[in-house]
């Protein structure tokens, strides 16, 4: 009805100063319907309004994009999302925990309303309006991660009845085979990025970012990790479209613990190489080749000599043995070890320069900025909390605070965050809090980078502001 909206469009609204029009999922509109939605946005009139909203703006006309102002709508931050949740809880009278707020915060995915549906969720289940981390699990049928990791290990020591077992308790407790098989391929995703990327550690889930997760990563090569990962989301991807869910989920962990499937419809040799080298390990010690018997030659004959056959006649008449998997050489990784170099002699080391001062001074700051420990930090929080609200307090508590002599350094993430922490109140509230548990007279400063950054930027005084926001407003202002 794109044509009927448009003569709508040429009557000026009565009671209001604009007309607007929102159409959503405005790529799903046919040819015709952008044809003539195309001529009003050319010459609209000045009392009309379209707001075009999509999720996939590559499919809208290139002549329609050009001819509006574009807005792309991002993803927002857990931190953002877990305060933003703090703060309704707050004006709701609801206790929430803030292992709960992190939980909820991951699985809205950035969306502040998936965030909102998840919290309503958990709290229809709850009377008392208390809501904690087992409840959320148990509310939304989250698999806990002690279970996400029996099944990891259970998968790296091919153990099948264990994670079938394991499969089975879930399932029986009531949990989605889906969301169990999405959350064992994060749990593999961070074990990945574990083994390929040691220093990425803020890309980790919170929950998963734990001794536990790391000695189990411990248990998988790279390549391993990414074929499960792979054969997880080509399950999950199949129980859409199936009617045996359970069926497919058992199927895929028993190709998990079982790498000779798992390769069997692979036809590069890397594959099979894989598979082979699992069988090895499986068994624990690689079995020696079985090399064909010799074969007794014929007796000579003592007249007539035959003639010897011409190399076609005899390659019709021999037949090769068939190949089998005793033909295959053990495994030999000695093959391929790379000689160590002979030790080379060792020479006197050289005297050190001396370093520049400027160096020793900056190797000095560099190490006096500890992170605060959790139990200092916890001590802290609790002496905060009737003083500050909840939302500010859970930004105290997801935020990282490093201690120097007697300055604080909160590092925050984000400028939401750092807009919420950045007040003249709430540092003043901070330091004396931290000034009556530690004794002297501490100062506070939030920071978004490096704490030694900070500490080298000079303090601006309210003089210098007053100056600043005058001039910004267009003030002319003369020093004499």
């Amino acid at each position: 009805n794109m044509r009927a909206i448009l003569e709508e469009t040429i009557y000026p609204p009565t009671n209001v100063r604009m007309r607007v029009y929102i159409i959503d999922e405005v790529h799903m509109l046919s040819a015709g319907a952008f044809n003539a939605l195309l001529k009003t946005l050319e010459e609209p009139p000045e009392y009309v309004m379209f707001i075009l909203g999509t999720t996939e703006l590559n499919r809208v006309a290139a002549t329609v994009q050009s001819r509006c102002q574009r807005f792309d709508f991002k993803r927002i931050t857990q931190l953002d999302l877990a305060a933003n949740l703090s703060h309704i809880c707050e004006k709701e009278g609801i206790s929430i925990e803030p292992d709960a707020l992190e939980m909820l915060a991951r699985l809205a995915d950035g969306s502040a309303r998936d965030s909102l549906s998840l919290l309503e969720r958990c709290l229809s289940q709850r009377e008392d309006r208390v809501i904690d981390l087992p409840g959320v699990i148990s509310a939304l049928g989250v698999s806990p991660s002690q279970t996400v990791d029996e099944l990891a290990r259970a998968i790296a020591s091919m153990d099948a009845t264990s994670a079938l077992t394991t499969l089975d308790r879930l399932y029986m407790d009531g949990r989605e085979l889906r969301s169990i098989l999405e959350t064992l391929a994060l749990y593999f995703r961070d074990i990945l990025l574990t083994r390929t990327a040691p220093t990425a550690s803020a890309l980790i889930s919170p929950e998963n970012n734990t001794d536990a997760m790391r000695e189990t990563a411990k248990l998988f090569t790279p390549r391993r990790a990414a074929d499960i990962i792979a054969e997880l989301q080509k399950t999950i991807d199949s129980l859409t479209r199936s009617s045996a869910g359970r069926l497919e989920s058992e199927l895929c962990l028993i190709r998990l613990c079982t790498p000779e499937l798992l390769y069997t419809a692979d036809p590069d040799m890397t594959g099979r190489l894989a598979a082979l080298e699992s069988r090895v390990r499986a068994t624990g010690a690689p079995t020696a080749a079985v090399s064909p018997a010799p074969q007794e030659k014929p007796p000579a004959p003592k007249k007539e000599v035959p003639k010897p056959t011409p190399p076609a006649e005899r390659q019709e008449t021999e037949e090769a043995p068939p190949f089998t998997d005793a033909d295959i050489p053990p495994w030999d990784e000695s093959a391929f070890a790379v000689p160590e170099p002979p030790p080379a002699q060792e020479k006197p080391a050289p005297n050190p320069k001396p370093a520049p001062p400027q160096e020793k001074k900056n190797e000095e700051k560099a190490s006096v900025f500890p992170t605060l420990s959790p139990e200092r930090k916890k001590a802290l929080l609790d002496a905060l909390k009737p003083k500050l609200s909840r939302s500010i307090t859970t930004y105290l508590t997801l935020s990282t605070i490093y201690l120097s002599g007697d300055s604080l350094y909160i590092r925050v993430e984000s400028d939401l965050s750092r807009s919420m922490l950045d007040k003249a109140d709430v540092k003043a509230t901070v330091a004396a809090s931290a000034s009556a548990q530690w004794g002297g007279n501490v100062r506070v400063f939030v920071t978004s980078g490096d704490p030694a950054a900070a500490a080298n930027t000079p303090e601006i005084s309210g003089f210098d502001q007053i100056l600043a926001l005058g001039r910004d407003a267009g003030i002319k202002i003369d020093l004499k």
